[in-house]
């Protein structure tokens, strides 16, 4: 309510902290630390104040035994030491090493589907400076993991926004601008072509093109489709009590939900998905240059732009040259 007046807001979250009734007014101390450590992050003008309120929030989190609040608590602050407060925060890069390896130890133990991906792309950030081509490789994983998460998202999370769609932008940008700038120009396009299909998938919320006799890999994967939406509902927190009691075990049907998981995302790549209209809503694997070459027509030039960080790259395919400029 008062996020136009910081000044304010900032003493109204702090008169809560002091405040010795604030639980029996139904505040959270935890949450509040969260909130404060968000406002200042946004201002920007004390950094080791965020970050202080981000380590006591932390705290908060690990003393209530809730691990998937602290680890994306974690990883906020990772982003923040790596972002805006890098060259103001004392040991920065030291501090935001230390919560990714906690997560990373972490992580094997819960479903906390967003970590796997983000922990990647903090991990290419720190190392982009120094390992250009290291911080590739964690970009292109931490990519694999959010396309492993988003096959499988239902189209009410889609709407409700799960994905931080500004960070996602993010990682696709940080990539293409190194595959660019280390001459991989082929890897930079079909990065640049994935990251506009995942956003075109998203618009549909779901949608698909209907025909007659579809693909025999489109009904498959439509198949696990329906499997992983009923296990991933069978698997609600809710649910768990029921499951055990009818005698099923939650630890191996999360096991079966991994694997289908995987093998829908890893289906969702095969190019034989592009040869249907319905395939292609599926398929996140774009066409590559030559073979757009060859179906351009004569005195014809197809000129593709991306966004990178401060430049615009562009692909330019005529029936006998590519090239990418900056």
């Amino acid at each position: 309510e008062l996020q136009d007046e910081p000044d304010e807001a900032r003493a109204a979250l702090r008169r809560i902290l002091s405040d010795d009734n604030a639980a029996k007014n139904g505040f959270d101390k935890t949450e509040v630390l969260l909130q404060l450590a968000r406002l200042e992050r946004s201002l920007n003008e004390k950094p080791a104040a965020a970050v202080e309120y981000y380590e006591q929030a932390i705290a908060g989190y690990r003393e209530s035994h809730l691990l998937n609040q602290e680890l994306a608590a974690r990883l906020a602050l990772t982003r923040y030491l790596t972002g805006k407060a890098a060259n103001r925060v004392a040991d920065s890069q030291q501090k935001a090493e230390a919560h990714l390896l906690i997560v990373e130890q972490a992580l094997p133990r819960l479903n906390y589907a967003e970590g796997a991906w983000r922990l990647n792309f903090l991990r290419g950030i720190l190392a982009e400076a120094a390992k250009p081509e290291e911080a590739i490789a964690y970009y292109s994983v931490a990519v694999r993991k959010l396309d492993e998460m988003r096959a499988v998202l239902t189209q009410q999370e889609q709407r409700e926004g799960l994905l931080d769609n500004e960070a996602v932008q993010e990682l696709y940008r940080r990539l293409i601008a190194l595959l660019t700038h280390t001459g991989q120009r082929d890897e930079a396009w079909q990065v640049l072509e994935r990251g506009k299909a995942r956003s075109f998938v998203e618009m549909l919320h779901g949608r698909r093109f209907r025909s007659g006799a579809p693909l025999p890999q489109v009904a498959e994967l439509e198949k696990i489709e329906q499997q992983v939406a009923s296990l991933r509902l069978q698997l609600d927190p809710r649910n768990v009590p029921i499951l055990r009691s009818a005698g099923r075990e939650p630890e191996v049907m999360r096991a079966e939900l991994k694997s289908l998981e995987a093998r829908f995302a890893f289906a969702r790549q095969q190019a034989g998905l592009n040869r249907s209209r319905a395939g292609q809503v599926l398929s996140l694997e774009p066409p590559k240059m030559s073979e757009i070459q060859k179906r351009i027509p004569p005195r014809t030039a197809l000129i593709e732009y991306g966004l990178l960080d401060g430049e615009i790259t562009a692909f330019v395919v005529t029936p006998a040259h590519i090239e990418q400029v900056i």
